[in-house]
């Protein structure tokens, strides 16, 4: 956890507060997604320019009302060019309340066609899982290469971290039946004219 504070602008590390007056002082507590559920004993601690300290005790309760998580995935997958495959993501409900409207976004190259099932969920209970099937089709014209996919689990309330799948795309059988084909077409080609030659 992080605490912050400001007077309304920017972070401060330290206040001026004039004699017989009073300020106002904002305090930021942020936590990030791992922190345990419970409540939190916190002391803030002012020290004076006279070396005068005051204690203020303050109880933080930390819990994920509404909270996403994706707990299976596939870490790869191999495609030729212009041909489908698929692969599954599983999601869990991992907070204290419902969430609504839960899908799966998939971040995919130009052209590539993604479809998703199911396309949503209207309400995940929780502990609930989901289990989202992806299915994705490559363009013909694309280039061998090693893709990552980033998708993400989102819904109404709240969405998961992103996560990557690299797709390992080859050139389709069919790309390299024309290739010999072509090349063994040059070499008869090649074989013929020197023969030919070789005669006169």
């Amino acid at each position: 956890m992080m605490a912050t504070f400001t007077q309304g602008g920017p972070v401060v590390d330290h206040v001026t507060i004039p004699a017989q007056q009073a300020s106002h002082i904002f305090i930021r507590i942020e936590t990030t997604r791992k922190t345990p559920i419970g409540n939190y004993d916190i002391h803030f601690v002012t020290t004076r320019d006279d070396g005068n300290v005051l204690q203020i005790p303050l109880t933080l309760l930390v819990d994920k009302t509404f909270a996403l998580q994706i707990i299976g995935q596939s870490l790869n997958a191999t495609v030729f060019s212009g041909k489908d495959f698929n692969f599954d993501v599983q999601a869990r409900n991992s907070g204290a309340a419902p969430v609504d409207n839960v899908a799966l976004q998939v971040d995919a190259p130009t052209k590539w066609i993604v479809q998703v099932d199911p396309a949503r969920v209207a309400q995940l209970a929780q502990d609930e899982t989901v289990t989202f099937h992806v299915y994705v089709t490559t363009p013909p014209s694309q280039t061998a290469i090693d893709q990552p996919l980033s998708f993400t689990v989102v819904s109404d309330q709240v969405h998961t971290d992103a996560r990557e799948l690299v797709v390992r795309v080859q050139k389709s059988p069919s790309y390299l039946f024309a290739s010999a084909g072509i090349m063994l077409f040059a070499v008869g080609g090649v074989f013929v004219y020197f023969r030919r030659k070789g005669r006169r």
